[in-house]
């Protein structure tokens, strides 16, 4: 099974992209609205950012690539994910450029998150929000048949 080198490089690195806008686009909309902004509404406006970031890079992207192709570059972005969330959620490291790294870079899916935060008020539960990243794989092609 041959994986190209680019589709490993391109989903994590417009997804990145798309975890900035979404976070410049979220905290612009929160300071505009400040007064309007409670937990619910927050949680709302992140899934509508994470709606618009899932069909733009789904049809836009995942369509030329494969199943196999797209859970492979979701793993990488995933596997990082998983590790700054960890490295925040279990240190008391209050560094600002961690903070900044992972909420500008690894924010697209932050409604899952935060959902599942509200939802259990565990903090360990809402890691499993990073998994999100696996739905583009209902975007991919199935696997074509190679000519023997």
């Amino acid at each position: 099974m041959k994986v190209r080198p680019l589709a490993l490089c391109l989903l994590p690195g417009m997804l990145i992209a798309a975890s900035m806008v979404t976070c410049f686009v979220g905290i612009f909309l929160e300071l505009r609205f400040t007064d309007v902004i409670d937990p619910t509404s927050h949680i709302v406006l992140y899934a509508i950012l994470f709606a618009v970031a899932f069909v733009l890079i789904g049809f836009g992207l995942c369509r030329g690539m494969t199943k196999y192709e797209v859970a492979a570059a979701a793993s990488i972005y995933v596997g990082v994910q998983l590790i700054l969330y960890l490295i925040l959620m279990f240190t008391t490291l209050d560094d600002l450029l961690l903070g900044v790294i992972y909420y500008g870079g690894f924010a697209y899916n932050r409604c899952f998150i935060d959902a599942l935060r509200a939802i259990s008020g565990n903090e360990l539960v809402s890691f499993l929000g990073v998994f999100s990243t696996y739905l583009f794989v209902l975007f991919g092609k199935e696997q074509e048949e190679q000519a023997e």
